[in-house]
């Protein structure tokens, strides 16, 4: 409107004119556009129309959206419902698995308890009545000439017996194993001197059953091997006695030891019948018998090869078989291949077991044979639930000393509550009996004040317990493993009683001494250095921590008893009388004692292959000087135990 004004003016028409022309012009426009505004409702009313029929469909769509939405949303929520009942079911499975796991494995550790007593009573009960086999036939072979029959008959017992007892051993190894109790000890090992010499253990053997017996040694001269000797002869001992066994006269047994990579490898062949198929996956496993029916039936208990193959891998390594039926054998030993240097033989003294200058300057005997001195005869009670080994130890201590009898630990503790504990002068026990056992009784006798200083020696044959006898303080009690020699018997008694008759008479000194101090007839200087009964009867833990003194320097020759006293923050003279009183031993004899007692469990426990390693680490320079007086105490050579 604005733009015509400007042009009616340019063109001089009037402003009226202007206002009749927009009249005119708004009339036409209204007629003109009245035919379009009807047909532009149309159109609005189509598109209204369209536009609700869309939003109807959008409702529609909205609709459907958000049933499948809240569809989804019941779906996901019965899904988690259903996860979480799932999930607790679960749980609750899974916690009844754990309480049945967790009982079975309860039930196991009783079973692996009660298996473990179960080889404890077996122990038991087979080494009593091997100790009444190889007792006896020991003793009857030293009165028969040496090549009469009889004595081949012996000699046979003898050999039969050792070969039980080494097969209980074997049990008890596997229940070592089976335990994790069997220690591995491993030294330095010329492997070719070890095979050796178990090659010459079987040569009667392989040369009576007309089978060549050879060794081949691919080792360089002179090496030294970490290994455990003992295991090792074991296995080797097992594998060559299995190889002869199944070869037949005029075949060959074949030992061969090498280098093979990172590994020893030690191999036992043979041409005997092989083994088959179906046998050579199962030989290692424990009591397997072959279920070939042209297998002849040649007994065995199944535990050999088991116990090799566990052994082995004890010690890192293992054991393999090859076997061709019909050809022979191969049994192949591989253990880690780890050099190690021979350790030197220490210069190690006997000085320290030799009397100081205040005791004399003769060597100590601990003990004397039971023949040199008939007159005083000990009074022993023998506590044992078998009458045969209780007759057969009173047969072997009544001619030299005074034997009471009792069937188990509480007869025993009655009969010494009636007569008393000087009616008595040592306590020979069993460990397992009925009604009440030998620690029981050795608890109730150590409890009692009148009885606690009588000696006791547990006779056993828990040799897998003998951590449990640590009660039994050095110098004061002893333990015996069945089977036992009679001299060893013999010896460990004399040893105890002569120990019991010196604290005897040590603590009537130091009575005397007191009474003496009481009255006032000691000058001040023994007053002062006067150790009081109540020092000298410190019990079980001073008796202890001066064990462990002694042990931690037992291999140091410089290590005087005044370096021990001063440790023990005692005067030499306290020291000396407060030893004599608790163990009836001066200091230089209660180390001496202390060393044999060491080598005691180092012999019995086959740390060491030779007893010429063992007197080194126990302080001897002289292994012969070292066996004789280690026969003297314990009745029985080191080598024996070897």
């Amino acid at each position: 409107e604005s733009g015509l004004a400007q042009v009616y003016e340019a063109l001089g028409r009037p402003a009226e004119a202007l206002q009749h022309y927009k009249a005119f012009y708004q009339l036409d426009t209204m007629i003109a556009n009245r035919s379009d505004r009807q047909q532009l409702m149309r159109f609005e009313a189509k598109f209204q129309n369209e536009q609700q029929a869309l939003e109807i469909a959008r409702q529609k769509s909205r609709q459907r959206f958000l049933m499948v939405l809240l569809a989804g949303l019941l779906l996901l929520v019965l899904i988690v419902i259903a996860a979480y009942i799932t999930q607790r079911k679960a749980r609750a499975k899974l916690a009844r698995q754990n309480a049945i796991i967790e009982q079975q494995a309860a039930e196991l550790k009783e079973l692996d308890i009660a298996k473990s007593r179960l080889f404890a009573n077996i122990s038991h009960e087979l080494r009593t009545p091997l100790t009444l086999m190889l007792g006896p036939a020991s003793s009857l072979a030293k009165r028969l000439p040496p090549d009469s029959s009889e004595q081949s008959f012996l000699d046979m017992i003898k050999a039969n017996g050792e070969q039980l007892l080494r097969r209980v051993n074997e049990i008890l190894d596997l229940s070592k194993l089976d335990a994790g109790q069997l220690e591995v000890t491993e030294e330095a090992v010329q492997v070719p001197d070890v095979l050796r010499r178990q090659i010459g253990l079987f040569e009667s053997y392989a040369y009576q059953q007309g089978i060549a017996l050879k060794y081949e040694d691919r080792l360089p001269a002179g090496l030294s091997l970490a290994a455990d000797e003992d295991k090792l002869c074991k296995i080797v001992g097992n594998l060559l006695s299995n190889a002869i066994k199944f070869t037949p006269p005029d075949g060959s047994v074949e030992l061969l030891s090498e280098r093979r990579g990172e590994s020893l490898a030690i191999e036992v062949s043979d041409s005997g019948r092989g083994i088959p198929p179906k046998d050579l996956a199962h030989i290692f496993e424990r009591f397997y018998q072959s279920k070939h029916t042209q297998t002849p039936l040649e007994g065995g208990t199944g535990i050999g090869l088991a116990f090799c193959k566990e052994l082995a891998n004890a010690l890192g390594g293992d054991i393999e078989a090859r076997s061709t039926l019909g050809t022979g054998s191969t049994f192949t030993l591989l253990l880690p291949y780890r050099e190690m240097q021979a350790p030197a033989e220490a210069e190690v003294s006997t000085q320290e077991v030799q009397p100081g200058a205040a005791e004399g300057s003769q060597p100590i005997t601990l003990q004397q044979s039971p023949t040199e001195d008939k007159k005083q005869r000990g009074r022993i009670l023998v506590v044992e639930d078998n009458i045969e080994l209780q007759r057969y130890i009173a047969h072997v201590l009544a001619p030299y000393h005074s034997v009471q009898g009792a069937a188990n630990g509480q007869e025993a503790l009655h009969w010494l509550q009636d007569n008393g504990p000087d009616a008595v002068d040592l306590i020979l026990s069993d460990v397992m009996m009925p009604a009440m056992d030998g620690f029981t009784l050795l608890q109730r006798v150590k409890a009692d004040e009148q009885l606690k200083r009588l000696p006791v020696i547990m006779l056993t044959a828990l040799a897998q317990q003998e951590s449990r006898l640590k009660a039994l303080r050095i110098g004061v009690d002893d333990y015996l493993l069945k089977p036992f020699q009679e001299e060893e018997l013999l010896a460990r008694v004399d040893s105890l009683l002569k120990n019991y008759r010196i604290r005897t008479a040590a603590s009537k000194e130091e009575a005397d001494l007191s009474n003496a101090k009481a009255a006032g007839q000691l000058a001040k200087e023994e007053n002062a250095n006067f150790v009081s009964e109540d020092r000298q009867d410190a019990g079980e833990e001073w008796l202890q921590q001066l064990e462990a003194k002694t042990l931690s320097h037992i291999s140091n020759t410089n290590f005087t008893m005044d370096d021990l006293a001063e440790e023990m923050h005692m005067s030499r003279r306290q020291f000396y009388r407060a030893v004599k009183a608790n163990t009836g031993l001066t200091p230089n004899q209660y180390t001496l004692e202390v060393r044999f007692q060491q080598a005691r469990q180092l012999l019995e426990q086959k740390r060491f292959s030779n007893v010429k390693r063992v007197a080194y680490e126990v302080g001897f320079k002289d292994t012969r000087y070292f066996s004789q007086q280690y026969k003297k105490r314990f009745g029985r050579l080191p080598s024996g135990y070897l």
